[in-house]
């Protein structure tokens, strides 16, 4: 088996803050001599540009991705994975000739398609049916190719009743099921997917895995896939990169370069909070800090699953407020959603909270599989109200088996969430 995609020695440098040099890429060209022609119209922004207008003061180069080598094989699906700035996206521009590498080189045999944003190169006012025409056309794909698979197309998609409707009026979803369909049919040799089924419902991305799954089996296309599902990855992926500021930081099974992601974002037993960056909320209470505890109050992060886990979680009120409820959300590495606590539920009361407080929770043996699991926190002024501040990803914990139970497998190889202690018997 040869080589589809080879990346060797690639470079992506970046300047963060100031005027930005002109770029090979005709957007960013663009944008660089509208804001030269700001620059010298208007004074407050000349302040901050040096005369020449290439680089101001405060401007910081950083790159993206550095040192990126890698090999994809004909009729291979490879995952990527890795937190959000790590270069993933960066490198699936390169790769789709969207912007021009600072040093290296990507090597191709065969033809590319890529879908890296819903609806890419629709346009509003057109129909669905219209759309796949335009949309096949910017995609490489030839007329007389897409008349004989538009029926295909449009059954995939499953918007056969809105296919003559401006796809203005459609919803996202809708966007991505006629999107990935245009290009899922596609007869190229190398797809490019960057989080298109972050947006479809739950059977649409069954389908969607299926269909990438297939186009490799049956024709041998090669697919590179990026996403923040690892579920997802898991299914479709045999091989996995991880991508950790902007280097290659493994390359090997799914199960294993999962467990390394999780277990390298952050598995501490004691976290400030007060810059995390994946928060929403109105910030009338944000979280500081959380600290996980053992039974016996010391600092850990590794339980056996049949024990219990206790953390505590400091929020910070700024103003006073009454009897606040919050709650937390864990996560499996495959980023399934497997418990939703919330503290009204279980009939606690915060009352009169100002400043500081701190909260301890104590969750019984959860009986999970080992593995790594991520936490959400959020708090609200009331059940029914907005949150006032909600973090994705706030702590990471790691269950490990009792000692009584040898570590056989990977634990992504583990069909199942739940470790049931079952009775056995021999009735011959």
């Amino acid at each position: 088996m040869s080589w589809a995609i080879k990346v060797e020695h690639l470079d992506k440098k970046y300047r963060r803050g100031g005027v930005v040099m002109p770029s090979t890429n005709l957007r960013e060209t663009i944008t660089h001599v509208t804001r030269q022609t700001l620059t010298r119209l208007n004074p407050f922004r000349r302040s901050h540009a040096t005369g020449s207008g290439r680089k101001s003061a405060d401007s910081v180069e950083f790159w993206a991705l550095r040192g990126v080598n890698l090999e994809v094989q004909e009729g291979e699906i490879l995952g990527v994975i890795g937190a959000n700035g790590a270069g993933k996206s960066t490198l699936l521009k390169i790769m789709s000739r969207i912007t021009a590498p600072t040093q290296g080189s990507v090597r191709y045999r065969g033809r590319v398609a890529s879908l890296l944003e819903v609806g890419t190169g629709f346009h509003r006012e057109l129909t669905g049916r219209e759309n796949i025409f335009l949309n096949g056309a910017i995609l490489g794909m030839r007329r007389e190719e897409i008349r004989r698979k538009l029926g295909e197309i449009i059954a995939f998609s499953g918007v056969e009743k809105f296919i003559d409707t401006p796809v203005k009026f459609y919803s996202s979803g809708m966007y991505l099921r006629l999107a990935f369909s245009v290009a899922a049919h596609l007869q190229a040799d190398i797809l490019l997917v960057d989080e298109v089924l972050a947006v479809g419902d739950a059977a649409f991305q069954e389908k969607c895995i299926g269909k990438m799954r297939d186009v490799t089996s049956q024709s041998g296309r090669t697919v590179l896939f990026v996403s923040h599902n690892m579920d997802a990855v898991h299914k479709l992926c045999p091989r996995t990169i991880l991508i950790s500021k902007g280097k290659v930081a493994f390359d090997g099974p799914t199960s294993s370069a999962i467990e390394q992601y999780f277990g390298s974002s952050e598995l501490q037993k004691k976290r400030s909070l007060i810059a995390a960056d994946i928060r929403s909320g109105s910030g009338e209470a944000r979280y500081v800090e959380v600290e996980m505890l053992d039974g016996k109050g010391v600092s850990g992060c590794e339980y056996s699953f049949d024990s219990p886990i206790r953390f505590r979680a400091t929020i910070e009120f700024s103003k006073p407020m009454d009897n606040p409820t919050a709650g937390y959300v864990i996560f499996s590495g495959r980023n399934i959603a497997l418990v939703d606590a919330r503290a009204h539920w279980d009939g606690f009361q915060f009352g009169r909270c100002e400043g500081r407080k701190t909260l301890e929770v104590v969750i019984p043996p959860l009986n999970f599989y080992p593995g790594i699991y991520t936490v959400q926190l959020w708090v609200s002024p009331s059940p029914t109200l907005p949150v006032m501040d909600e973090i994705n990803g706030a702590f990471t914990f790691r269950l490990v088996p009792p000692p009584h139970i040898p570590k056989e497998r990977e634990f992504f190889d583990i069909w199942g969430a739940v470790h049931v202690a079952t009775q056995w018997k021999l009735l011959s």
